[in-house]
C-alpha cells in the first residue's frame, strides 16, 4: 500500500472514530478538539483501521481528549480506568490478540476504505455526521 493511501485511511479512520463518539471524550465527556486513539498501537496493521468481525465492524479505537489520550498512551494511573470505561477488558484483549497476527502484504486500500465509509454511513443520523 502506498504512503498516500495509508494517510487517507488514517484520516478516514480518525474521522469515523470521532464521529461515532459525537466528538466527545469517551472517558471524561469533554467536548472540543478530540483525538482518535488506537486501542493498540497503529504499527499493528491487522487492527490499524479496525477489524471486520462476523458481528459487525470494530474500529479498534476510541475518542479521547488530549489529556486522556496522553494518560492512555503513556500508561498513566488512569489507563486502567480508561480501558475499563471506554473499551472493556475483554474487547481490549480480543483486539490485542488480533493485532499481533501477521498481516499479509495484500491489504487492499479500496476494501478498507469501503468498510470505513460503510461504518461512517451508520452514523449519518448523528448531528455531527457532516462536520
Amino acid at each position: 500500500m502506498e504512503r498516500k493511501q495509508i494517510k487517507t485511511l488514517d484520516s478516514l479512520w480518525a474521522l469515523t472514530v470521532k464521529e461515532k463518539a459525537g466528538y466527545r471524550c469517551e472517558y471524561c465527556n469533554k467536548t472540543g478538539r478530540m483525538e482518535a486513539a488506537h486501542v493498540v498501537g497503529r504499527r499493528h496493521r491487522a487492527t490499524r483501521w479496525g477489524w471486520d468481525l462476523d458481528i459487525g465492524y470494530d474500529l479498534c479505537g476510541h475518542c479521547l481528549c488530549h489529556t486522556c489520550h496522553q494518560e492512555y498512551d503513556e500508561h498513566g494511573p488512569l489507563e486502567p480506568k480508561i480501558i475499563e470505561f471506554t473499551i472493556g477488558r475483554h474487547r481490549k484483549e480480543r483486539i490485542q490478540a488480533k493485532a499481533v497476527q501477521r498481516v499479509t502484504k495484500g491489504q487492499v486500500f479500496e476494501d478498507i476504505e469501503e468498510l470505513l465509509k460503510k461504518e461512517r454511513a451508520v452514523n449519518d443520523d448523528s448531528p455531527f455526521a457532516n462536520d
